[in-house]
Formats: C-alpha cells, structure tokens, sequence
C-alpha cells in the first residue's frame, strides 16, 4: 500500500478537502471571509461550504461588519475550534520532519 490519502467530500468534517487549511488558518487571527479563501487557496464554493459546515459543527463563529456601504462576514475559531487547531497542530508536529537549522 502506497501513500495514496487524499482528503476527501464527505466523512469527518477535518478530513475533508480545505477543512483542515481553514481551520489552522482561522487560529492565527479573525479573518474577513473573502481573506480566507485566498490564504487556503480552494475553490470559492469548496471554501464556502466547509466554513458552513464549520460554524454548523461549533468550530467557526461568524459575525458580520458594517464598513461604508458593504456588510462584511467575520470569521473565527470558538473555544471548540481553538481546541481542535491546538490538537491538529500537535498532530501535524508528529507527521511533519523537524527541520533542522544550520548555522
């Protein structure tokens, strides 16, 4: 068996293609939606579903800001959220080779 993972449309939510990006990028600072899809670089509607899905599961909290004439959508982690970004971090330190600093 080769390394052949791929994350995938359905199945558990952090598996699922950019669930995972959004939610390490979203850890860092609160972030306006359209921000966001740019850092993860997916596709528009890929980014918009799983942040739905998100804020459905209780990792993602949305507020929305009056600014001139546009309203715009805030993103950021709940406690739940920051939790399950601390633990991911944690595992992806396990996956990832230290790198090693050379002077």
């Amino acid at each position: 068996m080769g390394n052949d993972w791929t994350p995938k449309r359905s199945g558990p939510l952090l598996l699922r293609t950019k669930a995972a990006e959004i939610l390490l990028a979203l850890d860092k600072e609160r972030v306006h939606a359209s921000a966001l899809r740019r850092k993860v670089k997916g596709a528009h509607q890929v980014t918009g579903i799983r942040v739905n899905e998100m804020i459905k599961a209780g990792l993602v909290k949305e507020t929305f800001e009056l600014e001139g004439k546009g309203r715009y959508r805030m993103l950021e982690l709940t406690r739940k959220g920051r939790t399950a970004a601390r633990k991911l971090r944690e595992v992806i330190g396990y996956v990832e080779p230290t790198r090693i600093r050379r002077n």
